[in-house]
């Protein structure tokens, strides 16, 4: 069922207009009339960017919830912009954490599959043959390209094929003629080193997925609340904006839609206010702000309803 709605229009002196605009954010029954276009306002559009980024972060870290650890979703909202910001800040330091240690892993990975190809090399054995004139080349070439003749002229030494390339390596050919192939720097890491840097970045990775899939689980409820948070400030600021400035800019003209239910109770809170408040007729040309008020068995069709259409208010 459509609920019935007030039209009221507010005249408040300009010095108390967003102190009154406070006061109807705590009643939370008011629905401004907009006269101006919301999207021509850089601030309002601002806010809509943020909203939209927050509500992107919002959805990536639901998906990580496990419905097995995860706590009851109840939305928490910030105390103030400093605590909304932190929050965020919060949550998407760890994601860039994340993402910048899966490239890690990735990278120690490759790094260390590559060299397993050629197998442990002792790096102080290589230390000392260059040192004494006796140079260690690597070298990588297809091995329909490879030559039996580089293993007397340039003292190859074949260590493996892989994946059509033959992996070899010269022994002291310093400032001689090399192998027409590709030499590649030896190497500066142990085998066992590159598998600690790879199992260090998989533990630190490991850590930070932790701490997401724990807010995930019980703190998720802290970015729906930002998200009220952001559409509440969004409202005020546009309430703030929608106000026709009137006798020479002192007053603030302001029309709005109160559910006709509350209306009694609604100007009552305002009788103490130094505002003028007049009841307005509601006509054909009014676009009125739909409210559905339904019974607990109709409140599960309301989904539904607002998937399709919703209803015109003239049809109640």
């Amino acid at each position: 069922m459509i609920e019935k709605m007030n039209k009221y229009l507010f005249v408040v002196y300009h010095k108390e207009y967003e102190d009154f605009l406070i006061k109807l954010k705590e009643l939370g029954v008011v629905h401004i009339k907009e006269t101006k276009d919301k999207r021509k306002i850089d601030s309002l559009e601002a806010k809509l960017v943020e909203r939209k980024e927050i509500g992107i972060l919002y959805r990536k870290i639901k998906a990580r919830r496990d419905k097995e650890k995860a706590t009851k979703e109840v939305v928490i909202r910030p105390c103030d912009r400093a605590h909304l910001q932190q929050i965020v800040n919060d949550v998407t330091e760890l994601m860039a954490q994340e993402e910048e240690l899966k490239n890690q892993v990735n990278s120690a990975q490759r790094e260390l599959d590559y060299w397993k190809i050629w197998g442990e090399i002792d790096l102080s054995d290589l230390q000392k043959l260059q040192e004494s004139g006796h140079p260690i080349h690597f070298f990588i070439t297809p091995i329909s390209r490879y030559s039996e003749e580089w293993e007397a002229k340039y003292n190859a030494v074949p260590i493996c094929n892989f994946r059509g390339q033959c992996y070899f390596i010269t022994v002291g050919l310093n400032g001689k003629e090399l192998p027409e192939a590709e030499e590649i720097k030896a190497p500066t890491k142990s085998i066992e080193h590159l598998e600690e840097q790879v199992e260090t970045f998989q533990k630190a990775l490991s850590k930070v997925r932790s701490e997401l899939e724990s807010f995930a689980n019980h703190r998720i409820g802290e970015l729906k609340g930002i998200l009220e948070f952001i559409d509440k400030e969004y409202a005020f600021s546009n309430a703030l904006i929608q106000a026709t400035d009137e006798a020479g800019n002192s007053v603030k003209v302001l029309e709005g839609w109160v559910p006709s239910l509350e209306s009694v109770a609604f100007e009552e809170e305002l009788q103490s206010l130094p505002i003028y408040l007049e009841k307005l007729v509601i006509t054909e040309e009014d676009d009125v702000p739909i409210n559905l008020k339904n019974n607990a068995y109709s409140i599960l069709f309301e989904p539904i309803t607002k998937m399709y259409s919703m209803p015109n208010y003239g049809e109640i």
